[in-house]
C-alpha cells in the first residue's frame, strides 16, 4: 500500500474494512457470512513515515492488537448484528498519566475505535494543576501518587456516566507517573502504573498498582516502552480476570507472562522493563498472595530482585536502605543457623560500631584490669540483610528446592520466607549469581555516596569468588569482576571457619590457588577484604567444617534432637508455633516444612 493511500472507515455495511492509521497498521476485521465469529489480524504497512519500510510498529503487532481488541470489545454486536455476542458490553474509562507523555493512551487512539473504551484522556503535568486534582504531594513518582490518581480518575469517570451506561459498562480507571531519562541522565528511571477496574457491570472494583525500572538508554525508547506496558497491563486485566473469585495458578502465571509482551526478555538480552513490585486490592484478586506473585516475578526474571520487610511485605529496596550502611549475608539458610547468627553479629561489630568521637573501625579496648571491654557505638541507619538466591551461590550445587520441575512449590518458598524473617532481619531473594551485580544494586538503592555497603562470607564462598571458571562470560574475567565490585564501593569481610584437622582458617591464612593469591593478597592488603575477628570459637568449632545447615539438616532427618542447639531460639520458636496442627505433632515434619 501506497504511504498516500486513503484512510478508510470502519463499521462500513456490517464489516470493518482493511485502512490506514496514521501511517502504522493495517487492520482487517473479517466475518464469515454464516458465523457471527470475528478474527483481527494486523500486518505492518508497507512503508512508513520514516521511508524504511514497516517501520518501528512492525514490533508491536501483539500491542496493536491488543489496543483495538479493547477499543472494539463492544463492537462485536454493534458491527455484527448479532444478538448472542459474549461481551455485550464495554470497559469504558479514563487516562491519566504524568510524565513520559501520554503513551498508554496514544495506542487506543492510533488503532482506531478509541471512542469504545476512551471516556477521557489527560496529563495533569504541571505540578500545581496536579496537586489541585489528586491532592498536595512532596514527590510525584510514588506509590500515593498512583493511587490518589486513580481514585479521583475512577469517581470522575463512573458518577455522571453510571445512569447513562453503567449496566452496559464496565468501568475503569488507569494511571502512571514516569520519570524517564533525565537530560543529564543521571536520574532514577523508573514510574508507577495503576488500574482501579471492573471485571464486569456493576461489579465491586479491583485495583492493581505495579513498579516499574526503566532499562532503555533514551526517554524517547522509555516512553515507548511504558505505552506497551501499559496497553499488555489492561488487556491482560480485561480478558484473564473474570467474575470475583481471583485467578487460578495457571492464569496468573499467564498473566504475569503477558505484561512482558513486546518487551524483550532477560535471556536474549533486550528487556526493556522490569517489574518489581506488584500490589492487589479487590475481588479480581482475591487470594493473591503479593509474596508469591514476588517470588514469580524473580523466578521468571521479569525482575533482578524483591525485598521482603519483617513484616513480610514486599518493598521497594530504595525505601529500605536508602541512605543507610547495609551488611549483606548471602545463602539458602536451609535452614538459618546459629552460625549464621554469629556471622552477622561478628561482622556487625566491625562494619556498623565505631568509637565514640573518633570514625576508627577499634571496636574493642583494654582496661586497666586487662579485660577487654566493648566500647561499640552502633552507626545511624544500619541495616542487616539476608539474601536468597535463586542462582547457584554454592560451590557443592546445592539449589533451591522450591522450585521443582512441576513448578512452583509456593507454600514451600514462603514457609522459608517467614522462618529466616523471624530472624528479626528483612530478606531480599534475587536471581544474581555474581557478588557485582549484587553490589550495584544495592548500592543505587543505597545512593551513590550515601552510605557503606558490605558483604560477609565464608571461607568456602570467598574460595568460589576467586575461581576463574565463574568469569568466562565477562570480558575481563576476574578482574572485571572485583573491578565492578570496587566501583560499588563494597567491603567484604571474611568469617574463618575451622578444616578436618580443626585447625582455624581466617582471612589472613587463607592460601588460595598461585593464579590469584596475588589478587587475594592486594585485596587484603587494600581493605577490600577483611578479617572477621571477633567470632564466637566455640561455636565456630561446634560446627566444625561440615556446611552448617547441612549438619543441621542432617540431624532433623535422623531424628537427632540436639538440631534445636544449633538454630536461634526464635526461628526454633517460630517453626514450632506456626506449623500446622499435625506437623506440630510431629516436629520433624514441621520442621522440614520451613527448610
Amino acid at each position: 500500500m501506497s504511504s498516500r493511500a486513503p484512510l478508510r472507515r470502519p463499521f462500513r455495511n456490517g464489516n470493518v474494512r482493511p485502512f490506514r492509521s496514521n501511517n502504522v497498521l493495517i487492520r482487517t476485521l473479517r466475518t464469515s457470512p454464516s458465523s457471527s465469529s470475528t478474527s483481527l489480524r494486523f500486518s505492518p504497512c508497507l512503508s512508513s513515515s520514516n521511508g524504511q519500510g514497516a517501520g518501528e510498529e512492525s514490533l508491536f503487532t501483539r500491542t496493536a492488537e491488543k489496543a483495538l481488541a479493547i477499543n472494539l470489545r463492544n463492537a462485536k454486536e454493534r458491527v455484527l448484528n448479532s444478538t448472542d455476542a459474549d461481551e455485550p458490553w464495554t470497559n469504558y474509562g479514563t487516562f491519566a498519566e504524568i510524565g513520559a507523555a501520554q503513551e498508554v493512551a496514544r495506542w487506543f487512539f492510533r488503532v482506531g475505535g478509541a471512542a469504545g473504551t476512551v471516556a477521557k484522556s489527560v496529563s495533569a503535568y504541571d505540578m500545581t494543576i496536579s496537586d489541585t486534582q489528586y491532592g498536595a504531594a512532596k514527590r510525584y513518582v510514588t506509590m500515593e501518587r498512583v493511587q490518589s490518581m486513580l481514585e479521583y480518575e475512577y469517581l470522575q469517570c463512573q458518577l455522571p456516566l453510571q445512569t447513562q451506561r453503567g449496566s452496559k459498562t464496565a468501568f475503569f480507571a488507569f494511571a502512571d507517573t514516569i520519570a524517564a531519562r533525565s537530560y543529564r541522565g543521571d536520574n532514577e528511571q523508573h514510574g508507577w502504573l495503576g488500574l482501579k477496574f471492573q471485571t464486569e457491570p456493576g461489579s465491586t472494583p479491583s485495583r492493581i498498582i505495579i513498579h516499574i525500572r526503566l532499562l532503555d538508554n533514551t526517554a524517547e525508547l522509555q516512553q515507548e516502552a511504558t505505552g506497551v506496558l501499559g496497553v499488555n497491563l489492561l488487556h491482560s486485566c480485561f480478558t484473564l480476570l473474570k467474575g470475583e473469585d481471583g485467578p487460578t495458578p495457571a492464569v496468573l502465571d499467564e498473566f504475569l507472562a503477558s505484561l512482558m509482551d513486546d518487551l524483550g526478555t532477560w535471556d536474549d538480552g533486550n528487556q526493556r522493563i522490569q517489574i518489581d513490585l506488584m500490589k492487589f486490592e479487590g475481588p479480581a484478586f482475591a487470594g493473591v498472595d503479593e509474596r508469591a506473585v514476588a517470588l514469580r516475578l524473580v523466578e521468571r526474571k521479569i525482575c533482578e530482585a524483591t525485598v521482603f520487610d519483617t513484616d513480610g511485605r514486599v518493598r521497594l529496596p530504595s525505601d529500605m536502605f536508602y541512605k543507610k550502611n547495609v551488611l549483606v549475608l548471602r545463602g539458602l539458610f536451609r535452614p538459618f543457623t546459629k552460625l549464621h547468627e554469629d556471622m552477622i553479629s561478628a561482622a556487625s561489630a566491625e562494619f556498623f560500631c565505631e568509637e565514640e568521637g573518633n570514625p576508627s573501625r577499634t571496636i574493642y579496648e583494654s582496661t586497666k584490669n586487662g579485660q577487654d571491654e566493648e566500647v561499640c557505638y552502633l552507626r545511624d541507619a544500619s541495616q542487616v540483610l539476608l539474601e536468597i538466591s535463586t542462582a547457584d551461590i554454592t560451590h557443592n550445587g546445592d539449589s533451591l528446592d522450591w522450585t521443582t520441575s512441576l513448578g512452583l512449590d509456593e507454600k514451600k518458598f514462603l514457609n522459608r520466607l517467614d522462618a529466616v524473617l523471624a530472624t528479626g532481619h528483612p530478606v531480599m531473594l534475587s536471581n544474581f549469581f555474581e557478588y557485582f551485580r549484587v553490589a550495584q544494586y544495592l548500592q543505587q538503592a543505597i545512593g551513590k555516596g550515601k552510605g557503606h555497603l558490605a558483604i560477609v562470607l565464608g571461607v568456602p564462598a570467598i574460595k568460589s569468588l576467586f575461581d576463574e571458571q565463574y568469569y568466562k562470560t565477562l570480558s575481563g574475567g576476574i578482574l572485571e569482576n572485583f573491578g565492578r565490585m570496587a566501583r560499588a564501593d563494597l567491603s567484604m569481610y571474611l568469617y574463618p571457619t575451622v578444616d578436618e584437622k580443626d585447625n582455624v582458617i581466617t582471612a589472613n591464612t587463607l592460601e588460595l590457588t598461585e593464579e590469584v593469591d596475588d589478587l587475594y593478597q592486594f585485596l587484603l592488603k587494600r581493605k577490600v577484604i577483611r578479617p572477621v575477628e571477633f567470632f564466637d570459637k566455640a561455636l565456630l568449632a561446634k560446627f566444625g567444617s561440615q556446611s552448617a545447615s547441612k549438619k543441621v539438616s542432617d540431624m532433623v532427618e535422623s531424628g537427632d534432637d540436639a538440631w534445636m542447639e544449633y538454630m536461634p531460639g526464635k526461628v526454633v520458636d517460630y517453626i514450632k508455633e506456626n506449623g500446622t496442627e499435625e506437623e506440630t505433632l510431629d516436629i520433624k515434619a514441621a520442621v522440614k516444612s520451613y527448610m
